[in-house]
Order: structure tokens, then C-alpha cells, then sequence
């Protein structure tokens, strides 16, 4: 719990002249949840939203609450972190080797790192990696790793890339794994990006990008964020583009590709406990509804299935010495 959550919410009740019980019927949460929350429990991320949304409180825009509800969210994921397909499978892990290589002779920053599954892949492949994540539960991970294997070129770094202390042209190479859509101030991370990269180095991001479409590109996003409220936004592939060329980063290597999902599967890798099915009814009903999301939205049977894109960009980092 943190004490800022529940005082904002203590405030925000009052200041809307709510009772316990007001809040109770909005939400439809029971009274004692509402009073464990307001004397400092925790409760269920679900709940939690509830309450929020009832107040019309946007945490988003307090920059310390959201990268502590991003702390909490990764925390809470690091134990099936390493079930996220796109990390375990070696066809996604080399296709983001592929496009770096070499890094021998370099120094490598692994952006978001979670519980290392790429650091570890470049041990023997770069000289030195940086492996910096937000959340104590990842970083624990990997430290837990790098000790059983003795590996000793990787420095796994809790910390939060909005405010770092890396040095001015450290790094050859800048790796970032779907972490672009948790970022809360993106041009923020890459003005340091660009400061923290040395010349004519590489930036290698790979990310989940969403549709051109404005109704299609709101329910993506509006989905993922009632999934994981650790979800910032979704970029479509134009202007992840264009957000590098903004920071005048060329010469760019675009490849697009697809994984299938299925909620049972999505839902899991944030430790989203749907318990009254909100949301699977949600999707369920806009696939029977023929909504698609931009997404291949549908329902098989039970099952709902999708398709997110994927998109790997490399840029390099054109700058005076």
C-alpha cells in the first residue's frame, strides 16, 4: 500500500462530499473494502481501480503515484515474467540479436530489462550489459540469475530511466523490449536516451504498436490499461518512427511481425485476476459484435484470440562528438 494511494482517496471523497457508503454503491464494492483501503491495506488492483475511476482521480497525471503503481505492477509480474512467449522463444530472442549484432567490444544498456531473459542471452556476446528495471521483483530475478551462473559482465540496476545518472556517451548500444508503452514522459526517456548514447551508436526498440485507427487505436489502449494499469499508451508504428527521427536518430531498420494471444494467456502475464469477468466480457462482446480492435479480435468457441503487432526498429544516433 502506499500512503499517498489512500490519503488522495480520503481527500478526494470528502472533497466530492461522499460517504464510505456513496463510494460503496458507485463501485459496487462492499463498505469494508472501501474502509481497509482508506486505512492503508492493500487490496485487489481491480478494487483499487474502481475507486479511482469513481472518484475521477487520474493517477496518470501524478508523475511519483504512477511510477509507483508501475513498481507495484512489475513486482507483482516478476514471477511469471519469464512465461512471456516473446522472450522465451528463441525465434523472437535472435531476431533481437540478429539486428545488433555484432556487440562484441560493447557496452549494452538493456532497458526494462525485467528478469534479465535478454541480458542473460548477451552475456557471451557483448564485453559489458547494463540491465536496468523499475521493479525490485525483476531486478531480484535477475540478480538471483547472474549469482547461480557466475556471470560477471552483467550489472543488474534497480532504478527508474526517467531520472538516471548514467554518463554522457556511455553506451554502444541501447536495447528496449516492450517498455516504449509503460514510459510515462516518452520524450523525457529519449532526450536521455540520446544524451546517454554515444555517437553513432544504436538504439534497437521493440514494442507492441497499435492501430491508425482512432476508435480501434482508444479500445487497445483502454483494454491494456484495465489489464495492467502500469500501461501508459500503445504508439502506432508511425509515430514511433517519426518519434525518432524527432530526436534525430536514422538510418532505420523496420521489421514488422505478428504473435498471436489468447486472454487466458494475456491476462497472465500481468497477474490480472478478472474475477467478475468484466473484461473478458468486454472483449467477448465486442467479438461478437464484429469489433476487431485493428486486432483480429475473436472469439473461438470459449477461447478469445488476437493478434498483437509487433514491430523492431533499429536507429542510429546522429550526433556531433
Amino acid at each position: 500500500m502506499i500512503e499517498k494511494d489512500f490519503e488522495s482517496v480520503i481527500e478526494l471523497r470528502k472533497k466530492r462530499k461522499m460517504t464510505q457508503r456513496d463510494l460503496s454503491k458507485i463501485t459496487g464494492l462492499n463498505i469494508r473494502t472501501i474502509s481497509r483501503f482508506e486505512n492503508g491495506e492493500t487490496i485487489s488492483a481491480t478494487s483499487e481501480k474502481k475507486i479511482y475511476i469513481a472518484l475521477g482521480y487520474d493517477f496518470l497525471q501524478d508523475t511519483d503515484l504512477y511510477l509507483e503503481k508501475v513498481k507495484r505492477s512489475f513486482d507483482k509480474q516478476a514471477s511469471g515474467y519469464n512465461e512471456y512467449t516473446l522472450l522465451t522463444d528463441n525465434m523472437y530472442l535472435n531476431r533481437i540479436l540478429n539486428i545488433g549484432h555484432p556487440f562484441k567490444g560493447k557496452r549494452v544498456l538493456d532497458l526494462g530489462c525485467g528478469t534479465g531473459l535478454l541480458s542473460l542471452s548477451l552475456a557471451d556476446k557483448a564485453d559489458e550489459i547494463f540491465a536496468l528495471d523499475i521493479s525490485n521483483g525483476m531486478i531480484n530475478s535477475l540478480k538471483s540469475k547472474i549469482k547461480k551462473r557466475e556471470i560477471k559482465n552483467i550489472k543488474a540496476i534497480k532504478g527508474d530511466i526517467h531520472d538516471t545518472q548514467f554518463p554522457d556517451n556511455f553506451f554502444d548500444t541501447i536495447i528496449c523490449v516492450l517498455s516504449f508503452h509503460h514510459f510515462h514522459d516518452i520524450r523525457r526517456v529519449m532526450q536521455i536516451l540520446k544524451r546517454i548514447l554515444k555517437p553513432f551508436g544504436e538504439i534497437i526498440v521493440v514494442d507492441i504498436y497499435t492501430s491508425s485507427d482512432e476508435g480501434e487505436n482508444i479500445l487497445q489502449n483502454t483494454c491494456e490499461k484495465i489489464r495492467d494499469f502500469s500501461h501508459n499508451k500503445f504508439f502506432t508504428s508511425r509515430e514511433l518512427k517519426d518519434l525518432l527521427k524527432d530526436f534525430d536518430f536514422g538510418g532505420l531498420e523496420i521489421e514488422k511481425f505478428e504473435v498471436k494471444r489468447n486472454y487466458k494467456d494475456w491476462i497472465k502475464m500481468a497477474n490480472f485476476e478478472d474475477r467478475d469477468r468484466i473484461l473478458y466480457n468486454l472483449l467477448k462482446g465486442m467479438a461478437l459484435n464484429g469489433i476487431t480492435m485493428g486486432s483480429d479480435l475473436k472469439l473461438d468457441k470459449d477461447t478469445i484470440k488476437f493478434t498483437q503487432n509487433m514491430v523492431t526498429i533499429k536507429a542510429i544516433n546522429f550526433k556531433s562528438f
